[in-house]
Parts: structure tokens; sequence; C-alpha cells
């Protein structure tokens, strides 16, 4: 599929061209919908400014990135597995992508133009590897693999596309690292920064990407939350604390245009929180979403059709989503299944004029929920059986349709 992100356009030609079997039970199709937002248009907007922060952070190190060979199997290994659909179709096939994979770090899943690249640590936490699907190709090959191999403590990964290729970041240790690849290539040897400050956690980061610049939410080991940017073309980081210490924990979410910044994250206590910022401003405004008790585990965020949507685990492994306007501080929650329906933490992603979710099942199912924006109605389907997932998924859209990445038996 190309990366026109024409969504209005169901794809009838060719997307991936496998040979695949489609799981059963994979639930009702997702036609198109005429846009119907539940968030109110016309609200208020946060005041918008360009003004960049200057850069107080120097990279600390730049890193070199080493091509390695495949890690050999061993018992706890999981197998990296890719899913796709196209707008309309209850149809879910599927690749498997690697055969060693972590069995618990999620991967991380974006598009660049021409093709997929999906992210993931390896079993014994000791390599990370990027894997590529160029646009029609059947089979996915292994792009890059990262060190050192000497200590099995890399974290779960972060993905977000740019115009030419991939950035990523993951913990490593108590430092973050970063990369970018060009075009579904290897990256530039040498092309690469770590952050030794603050001690960041083993949870994953979240990116994004502005027109100019790339944006990065991490905790830290003392459960406090960081934001880290880069202008394009720097070799400097700009750092900020946003809420913390003992006030944030796990991975958050994070969205960013070129007006504004926003992030999610859950709290220590279970409560859910939002804060935003004006681009060229040093004020992050915070938001409760959902007071204490109420979402554990990790976080999803999209801005899409004029407001955010979050969502979370709620209670007894139920799924929450949060939407609010934009210009108000009015958050809406809705169920979308019950207790006993999830683990980890879900996907989410703004689809086809939906929202759509996907999630790990507490019986390793994977599973996906939709909604036509402008209703509070879910549909849901489980488009791989019991066994098939252990990771909680990543999710991405290209023109037309979804794709998922998961790790499992």
């Amino acid at each position: 599929m190309g990366e026109s992100h024409d969504d209005n356009k169901i794809s009838t030609d060719t997307w991936k061209d496998v040979a695949a079997t489609d799981p059963a039970n994979a639930g009702p199709a997702r036609p198109s919908a005429t846009r119907g937002s539940r968030r109110r248009h016309g609200a208020a907007t946060h005041a918008r400014a360009r003004a960049r922060r200057g850069l107080i952070l120097s990279a600390a190190v730049t890193l070199a990135a080493t091509l390695l060979g495949a890690t050999p199997a061993n018992a706890s290994d999981c197998r990296l597995k890719y899913f796709y659909n196209y707008d309309g179709s209850p149809a879910w096939p599927s690749m498997q992508v690697a055969s060693t994979a972590s069995c618990s770090l999620a991967p991380a899943i974006a598009r660049f133009n021409g093709g997929t690249t999906i992210a993931a640590t390896s079993a014994d936490a000791a390599t990370f590897h990027t894997y590529v699907n160029p646009d029609g190709w059947s089979s996915w090959y292994l792009n890059d693999a990262y060190g050192p191999v000497a200590f099995a403590n890399l974290g779960a990964p972060a993905l977000t596309p740019y115009s030419e290729g991939t950035e990523m970041a993951f913990p490593f240790a108590q430092a973050l690292l970063y990369f970018w690849e060009p075009g579904g290539q290897p990256l530039v040897f040498d092309q690469g920064s770590s952050l030794w400050s603050p001690a960041f956690s083993q949870s994953a980061p979240a990116m994004a990407r502005t027109s100019t610049a790339t944006e990065i939410a991490a905790t830290t080991t003392d459960n406090s939350l960081w934001f880290f940017w880069n202008i394009d073309g720097s070799q400097g980081w700009g750092s900020r604390q946003i809420a913390g210490p003992s006030l944030a924990y796990g991975t958050p979410a994070i969205t960013a245009d070129d007006n504004s910044t926003e992030i999610a994250y859950i709290a220590p206590d279970a409560s859910l929180w939002f804060y935003w910022n004006i681009n060229g401003t040093a004020t992050w405004h915070p938001e409760e979403i959902s007071g204490p008790g109420t979402v554990w585990g990790g976080v999803a965020m999209t801005h899409s059709d004029g407001g955010i949507q979050i969502a979370a685990p709620g209670p007894g492994g139920s799924i929450m989503f949060f939407w609010a306007a934009d210009g108000t501080t009015t958050w809406h929650p809705e169920q979308v299944a019950g207790p006993g329906t999830m683990q980890g933490a879900p996907a989410m992603v703004a689809g086809n004029y939906t929202m759509e979710i996907a999630v790990t099942a507490t019986d390793g199912s994977l599973r996906y929920y939709w909604s036509y924006d402008g209703t509070p109605t879910w549909h849901g389907a489980q488009i791989a059986p019991p066994g098939t997932a252990s990771t909680s998924p990543a999710m991405t859209r290209s023109n037309g349709g979804t794709e998922i990445a998961v790790a499992g038996p």
C-alpha cells in the first residue's frame, strides 16, 4: 500500500502479496461511514505558538550500531507476528516476521514511504532488531540489529515515521538510545544519540514527529515523567521534567503537531493524567482524566477530528476509552469491553472515520475493537485465536488498512 493515507478509499488491489489463512471468528466488516464526530466541533482551541524551545541538553554519546547475526532460538523465544486488514473486510491475513523475539516486551510498528518497519527486542533482551516489509513483498527481512550484546537489559522499543524512514528509541540500562533508519535501509553508521540523564526506567518510551522535530516522552526510575525534543539537523536534545517524582510510571503516550504536544500517562495510584503544551512555551497544563484506582498498565493516544482520544486498561482487565474536544477539559469515558477482556496495554489508531483498538486478551488471543466517530457503540472481533499473543500489540495505519504487530508462542 502507498503512503498517501487516503482513508476514504478502500483498497482493492494486492496490498501484501501473501497466501494466508483468515482466522476464525474474524467478526463483522468495518465499512466506510459518514463522519459524525462524537467530539464537539467549534470548541475553543489551545492558543497556538510555533517558537521552538531552545536546546538545553546535549546528546551524551554518539553510538555505533552493529549488524549482528540471527540470535539462536531458545525456550524463551516467541515468534514475531504481523496481521493486516483492508477497510471493509472481516479478514485479517497474517505473516510470521521472525522466529525469535521477546515474549514479554511489546514490539513497535510504523510506516515509511514504501513499506512497513517492525522493531522488537530479543528474547534475552541483549539485542534490538528492525524488520522491513516493502509494499508488495511476500516476506520480511532483518534490516538491522543493535547491541551491545554483552548486556541483557534492553527495554521495549518505540517507533515513529518521518518522511524518509523511521526513528526509534529504546531503554538500555538507565539510558535512552535513539537511532534512525532511512527508507527501510540500515541506519547510517554512527547516526544515533544516547541520553544518560535522568535515570530512565525500562518501560518503553513514546515518540512523535512534528514537521521539523522529534519528540519523546519517557518515565524514569524515580517515577518522574520527562519530555525530550530534537530539532532536525541538531545533535542536541532539549529536556524538561513534566511530572514527578513519584507521579508517573510505565509507558506514556504522546501526540504532536506544529502547534502543540500532548502526553498521557498513568500515575502510581492508578489514575489517568493528560498534559498539553503550546510549542515554544515551557508551561505544561495538567488534567486528571480519571481518578485513583481506575486504570492500570499502559496507555494509547490519538489526536484526530478536533479531539484527543485515549485508551487504557480499566478495572479487572476491562478496556476503557476517553475523549475530549480540543479546547475543553471535559473528558468522556466509555467502556469498550468488560472485565476479563485484556492484559497488558492496548494499541490504538484513528482509522477510516473510526477509532480502532487492538489488545491481547487474557487467553492470549488477539482482539480488535472499533467504533464509528460520533457513536458510543463499540464492535469487537477476535482476529487470532487463543495462544497467539503474549506481548501487548502495536498498531499503525496505512492507505486503506490497519497493520498490527505482536509476539507470542
